[in-house]
């Protein structure tokens, strides 16, 4: 037999043997395939319930600030609709579901529970007929009063020193407690003799903190704590009234009574000056200088601008100032509580100045969020109310005293939070 004649005889068998291979290999390929399948749906049903749950924890967290600034349950879902839609996910569009219920969690009765579902395609379960695939999400977040209360909170996010003392005075809280929102190493800075002190409470901060010198501050700060959400943010600039009341006013010594309304130019005190009751919206700051006393019950000065007075001025109380004020309590008050405010909305921030040089008393809030507020001086201030700013520093020789209001701040502000608790 010859070779070739071999060959032609064996081939069919090699080929049997080949088509073998090949079906063996597609067989044990296919669990492969669906495997591979099968995985891909999983890790597309992971990655969309992760997407889907990001989408509910800004939902939730959105509705929640919005009730948290006293907007209305319409304007909170409109924000938690746009946190929705932010991320993907719009209600009735597609196949998208987007719901939120208000419930009670805990000891906490303001709180919503935020639904997002939608459905993702799949590919080895459409073999099977199960072409689409569920994907719910939920989150709730709530908005509630702080259980331990501050007096003083710092809004600035990583300045360093955002609240510092320097010099032989300090700033000493009774019954209430410090919260400074800055991350920064050194964002709460005791320097020389000067002291930082929370009476029966806690000085807190999500960064770090540092003493030089002979400065203290007690109690040892405690660090890593969230930043806590502006007390004040429910709070509008009031829009500026037309015309002038008056225009560069000055009051070079003697005495004068002043009427609430616009200060065109700001206003510059070096003798006595008694305010009636009422808003004053100030179109170019306020000065001071020599020994001039401020009186005023009921008062709120608006530092602000307006079209034709575009520049932010500044507050520069100096000098050997007296100020004898208490803010409006009024629940009709326009900005109930507060007796020191600075417009944020400025791209330009001065920095403020308020230091009395003599014993002050002052009953009023100081509510700067965009700016830094000095509360220095050579004499001890007493501040019945709060600050919400920026940045705080206490420079100088004199003590800044705040002490808590009670019962349930009179008035004031009440410092609340907002949670995502699940």
């Amino acid at each position: 037999m010859s070779a070739s004649h071999a060959r032609a005889r064996g081939a069919p068998r090699l080929r049997n043997r080949r088509g073998a291979t090949a079906a063996i290999v597609t067989l044990c390929a296919l669990p492969l395939i669906g495997m591979l399948a099968l995985a891909v749906d999983v890790g597309t049903f992971f990655r969309a319930r992760r997407h889907a749950q990001t989408a509910a924890d800004a939902a939730a967290l959105a509705w929640a600030h919005e009730r948290y600034r006293g907007s209305s349950s319409a304007d909170a879902g409109s924000a938690m609709a746009a946190a929705a839609a932010a991320n993907g996910y719009t209600h009735g569009v597609a196949r998208d579901v987007v719901t939120a219920t208000p419930v009670a969690w805990g000891t906490s009765a303001n709180a919503v529970r935020v639904t997002v579902r939608d459905t993702v395609e799949t590919i080895f379960a459409g073999v099977f007929g199960r072409h689409l695939q569920a994907v719910e999400a939920t989150a709730v977040a709530t908005f509630d009063v702080a259980a331990a209360t501050a007096c003083i909170v710092v809004l600035h996010p990583s300045a360093e020193e955002a609240l510092a003392t320097q010099g032989n005075g300090g700033v000493t809280t009774t019954g209430c407690g410090i919260q400074v929102n800055s991350g920064g190493g050194s964002a709460v800075k005791a320097q020389g003799n000067a002291s930082i002190s929370a009476t029966g409470a806690q000085v807190a901060v999500t960064g770090g903190w540092q003493v030089t010198g002979n400065a203290a501050i007690a109690p040892a700060p405690r660090t890593g704590v969230p930043p806590a959400a502006d007390p004040l943010a429910s709070l509008t600039t009031p829009a500026v009234p037309a015309g002038c009341t008056r225009t560069n006013y000055k009051l070079n010594n003697g005495s004068d009574n002043l009427p609430p309304g616009v200060y065109c130019g700001g206003m510059e005190i070096k003798g006595t000056a008694t305010l009636a009751a009422g808003v004053y919206y100030l179109l170019g700051g306020l000065r001071t200088g020599g020994n001039a006393t401020i009186n005023g019950s009921g008062v709120t000065f608006v530092n602000t601008v307006r079209s034709d007075y575009p520049t932010l001025g500044a507050y520069d109380v100096g000098g050997n100032a007296e100020l004898n004020l208490s803010a409006d309590l009024s629940a009709a008050a326009p900005m109930r509580g507060v007796l020191f405010y600075q417009d944020g909305a400025p791209t330009t921030q001065p920095e403020a100045r308020i230091r009395g040089n003599t014993t002050t008393g002052i009953k009023g809030m100081f509510y700067f969020p965009a700016a830094t507020i000095d509360l220095g001086g050579n004499g001890t201030m007493t501040l019945t109310g709060g600050v919400v700013a920026s940045r705080v520093k206490v420079f100088g020789n004199g003590d800044l005293l705040v002490p808590k209001v009670s019962p349930a701040n009179a008035g004031y502000f009440t410092p609340r939070r907002v949670t995502l608790v699940d």
